[in-house]
């Protein structure tokens, strides 16, 4: 049986709509905690879950990660990360605090505002332009990212349960999603991320394998 091409057609505009709204829905997951380190402070960033973040972690899972980054446009600092992640760019209007991949091989944390096509990355918690300004300083700046100790970041935790718990797969699908804490029990065999996110925008993040 012939198909005609007009019905070809609309089957590849509707694969191609469907692929994108998995990468848009995946983009918007939270994924991982990550730390940033410039002129003697250290900030966390909540990652997205997308190739690019889970390529990053696993970089980031032999050891911390050191780049220069130089102003551009009086809105971001920019930078060469000296090796390419997957790219799933898409015209966006960035804010304070977001972290961004430019052309698949350039990290920008943005103190301003811009828009272009950009694969997200994550965003900086509680981050505000001015706070951003006096910790980057001017001019380049060194930047260390690294995968935060669990232990200091649980040490804050102790007090108080989470809000809720996520889990996702290792390419960021979320497989449950519950209030306070959550029973793994249910997970099948595999890598996970697990969230716990608490009270004043605060979230620890691990990796577990069952």
């Amino acid at each position: 049986m012939k198909i005609k091409p007009q019905l070809l057609s609309l089957m590849a505009t509707g694969l191609v709509a469907s692929s994108n709204s998995m990468a848009q829905s995946n983009d918007n997951q939270p994924g991982y905690a990550m730390a940033i380190t410039a002129n003697g402070h250290t900030m966390t960033a909540t990652m997205h879950g997308n190739g690019a973040t889970e390529a990053l972690r696993q970089r980031l899972d032999d050891g911390g990660l050191t780049l220069r980054l130089s102003d551009y446009g009086d809105f971001e600092k920019v930078g060469a990360l000296g090796f390419t992640l997957p790219r799933s760019d898409r015209q966006t209007t960035t804010q304070p605090g977001d972290i961004v991949l430019y052309q698949g091989n350039q990290i920008v944390i943005f103190y301003g505002s811009n828009t272009w096509g950009y694969t997200r990355l994550g965003h900086i918690d509680n981050a505000t332009a001015e706070g951003l300004r006096q910790t980057l300083g001017e001019g380049d700046v060194t930047v260390t990212l690294a995968l935060p100790e669990a232990s200091s970041v649980a040490d804050a935790r102790q007090a108080s349960p989470p809000l809720y718990t996520e889990v996702y797969t290792a390419n960021g699908r979320m497989v449950l999603r519950q209030q306070g804490e959550a029973g793994l029990d249910r997970l099948e065999r595999g890598h996970y991320i697990v969230r716990k996110a608490f009270a004043n925008r605060q979230a620890e993040t691990k990796n577990i394998t069952k």
